[in-house]
């Protein structure tokens, strides 16, 4: 309880304006509950301990395991607790799944990131101090504090056998965390209707549980799907697409066959996937600052799709969706996905049937998250990483400049009369130690901003960190300058790989905290070209591009939809979320938004909430069939 007050008084200002002390009171007495259950989780062992050794008369021992467990108990939960505050900076969560996914991850870049931009050396020392107390305490306990005398003087044997049938149901409503028919659990805890006080309420050890078994869940084979459950993933394939004369195979379902050509043949096209590249610096509110010049004139000359999802929040889990086509369901890809030949709707293989030569460039290394392999198993041709520049940046942990990346694109492409290429930055991600002043950058902190933008600013991000966001802005406007001087009919494509987690304000809305853009920008391509007032995800990046470029006929796979095919009322989804061009949802674990929670622009209409739960269940049907093809592949009958 005392770390939930300290949390919520720590991160106070996301608490929303019209919260009242009454929620704060719900909110802090359903965490008790939390706090009671894990509680007693670690008295189960002592208390049985004391049930079998009490008759022996071993007191010393029944003692010591007490003493044991609550030692236990303290470390645990207050390493978690300290580990929890730094974790909710980064990622405005407690635990998730990006605690399990680290596993995977390079983890000397993530303790440089660590060091460098949280100084875990103050959280330790807090966490020693806090332990050495919550220690000094519990011995003075242990040695000061007995049993009530009139406990200790019973001798009825029917009145000791009643006090341990009260203990005993003491700790099973200890260890529920409830007297009613319910235990604490996550799908009843948010009980406010403000969401960073909603994210406090369940502890940090629980919270680790729920990942681990998040994630467990997602990995395992099995008739269970997480989206569809127990049902026949036929009958889904054919309520998702339509009958397709029952056919057994996903890949019929997901065949679609282009148009023809609007502009002409690319000669090189770009697929540029920018570090932590969010939506909301592009909106004007955040112009003053000039940090996505480079980009924004980008998107004025050609398209930009505002209402656009990432198919993740982390870099791994949307690059691979980008790359096989796949929706991101929650199953990690990095090792699963590196072997078995490449998905059927492979952006590699598919940009190959059209003669086009495939490089992926990434500013890191090839051996995170095993993305090397990965990218070959998708079938590229050509594989290019930080190594190939020569491995050294100015200051990033987690790779080259973007600038530096660019320089190796140019110099690699040279030689290719026709090619798609991937390409993957690395600036905008912390420890943010590049000396972005020396690079032009105006703002030495939050005070050199302009006027209009000091009245926007709480201190939630500083100037340094925004620098880093500017000089990605740089280098990739400096590329398609020198790229399309090169090869003036080129094609490029830009987004971000997902939102970016760090905000200009400590309580961003719903829409800053889930989109990304999606610009087209070359020859051909004009603001009239496509309407972009549509929703769209990652997934619907390349059968737009093939719209643009390929012959009349030619059949591809996707899970995705052309852009050109959609109308302002279709809602688009990715993990956990859905998109109309008017509204936004997060979709809760269990699938479902109930009635009568609010969405952005206040309550929803009847019939739009009737069309939203077609809508919810179209994102079960396309995740259930995604989880099923990565899981088990695209037969949809088994026997």
């Amino acid at each position: 309880m005392a770390f939930r007050l300290f949390f919520i008084d720590y991160f106070g200002n996301q608490l929303s304006g019209s919260t009242r002390l009454a929620d704060i009171f719900t909110a802090l007495i359903t965490g008790f509950k939390f706090d009671s259950a894990m509680s007693g989780v670690f008295l189960v062992l002592p208390f049985l301990s004391m049930a079998l050794l009490l008759p022996l008369r071993a007191f010393k021992i029944i003692a010591a395991i007490r003493y044991v467990f609550s030692t236990l108990f303290f470390v645990v939960n207050l390493l978690l607790c300290v580990i929890t505050i730094t974790y909710f900076q980064e990622y405005n969560q407690q635990f998730n799944h990006f605690v399990i996914e680290a596993l995977y991850d390079d983890q000397s870049a993530i303790a440089s990131t660590i060091i460098g931009q949280y100084y875990p050396s103050v959280s330790l020392l807090i966490y020693f101090c806090w332990l050495g107390f919550s220690l000094f305490l519990l011995r003075f306990i242990h040695k000061n504090v007995t049993a009530p005398a009139f406990i200790r003087q019973i001798e009825n044997p029917g009145l000791k056998i009643g006090l341990a049938l009260l203990a005993f149901i003491v700790l099973v409503v200890a260890t529920r965390g409830s007297l009613s028919t319910r235990p604490a659990m996550r799908k009843w805890a948010e009980v406010t209707a403000d969401t960073f006080l909603n994210k406090t309420i369940i502890t940090p050890a629980r919270s680790l549980v729920y990942a681990i078994k998040d994630y467990r869940a997602l990995q395992q084979h099995g008739d269970n799907n997480p989206f569809t459950g127990e049902q026949d993933i036929l009958t889904v394939a054919q309520h998702a697409f339509g009958d397709h004369a029952g056919s057994g195979q996903l890949t019929d379902y997901l065949k679609k066959q282009a148009g023809g050509a609007v502009i002409d043949t690319p000669e090189h096209i770009f697929l540029v996937v920018m570090e932590s590249y969010d939506a909301w610096p592009l909106q004007q509110q955040y112009a003053p600052l000039h940090l996505t010049d480079q980009v924004k004139a980008l998107a004025s000359q050609g398209l930009h799709f505002k209402h656009f999802l990432p198919a993740s929040s982390s870099t791994m889990n949307s690059l691979s969706s980008i790359l096989s086509g796949i929706p991101f369901t929650g199953v990690n890809v990095s090792q699963r996905g590196a072997v078995g030949g490449p998905s059927i709707s492979s952006v590699f293989t598919t940009m190959e049937k059209l003669g086009y030569q495939t490089n992926f460039f990434y500013g890191g290394l090839a051996s995170w998250q095993n993305i090397g392999n990965y990218v070959k198993n998708q079938g590229v041709d050509n594989l290019y990483t930080a190594a190939h520049a020569g491995g050294k940046s100015s200051a990033g942990v987690w790779g080259i400049d973007d600038d530096q990346l660019f320089d190796l694109v140019l110099e690699k492409i040279s030689g290719q009369k026709k090619s798609f290429s991937v390409v993957m930055t690395t600036t905008y991600h912390g420890p943010f130690s590049m000396d972005v002043l020396s690079r032009g950058y105006p703002y030495r902190d939050n005070s050199d901003y302009p006027e209009e933008i000091k009245a926007l600013d709480d201190g939630s991000i500083d100037a340094n960190t925004l620098g880093h966001l500017w000089f990605a802005d740089q280098a990739v406007g400096d590329f398609v300058r020198r790229a399309q001087e090169n090869w003036p009919s080129s094609l490029f494509a830009l987004t971000g790989d997902h939102y970016g987690r760090r905000y200009f304000h400590a309580k961003p809305s719903l829409y800053e905290i889930s989109a990304v853009p999606f610009i087209l920008y070359g020859q051909g391509i004009t603001p009239d070209l496509i309407s972009t007032e549509v929703a769209g995800n990652h997934l619907d990046m390349l059968p737009t591009i093939l719209e643009l470029i390929a012959p009349k006929g030619f059949s591809y796979f996707s899970f995705g939809d052309a852009l050109q095919h959609k109308t302002v009322n279709d809602f688009t989804f990715a993990n956990q979320k859905i998109m109309s061009t008017q509204d936004l949802w997060t979709i809760p674990k269990g699938g479902r938004i109930p009635t009568g929670v609010k969405d952005s622009h206040g309550e929803r209409e009847r019939g739009q909430q009737k069309t939203l739960s077609l809508a919810v269940d179209n994102y079960e049907n396309m995740m259930g069939l995604a989880w099923y093809y990565i899981m088990e592949g695209a037969q949809l009958i088994k026997g």
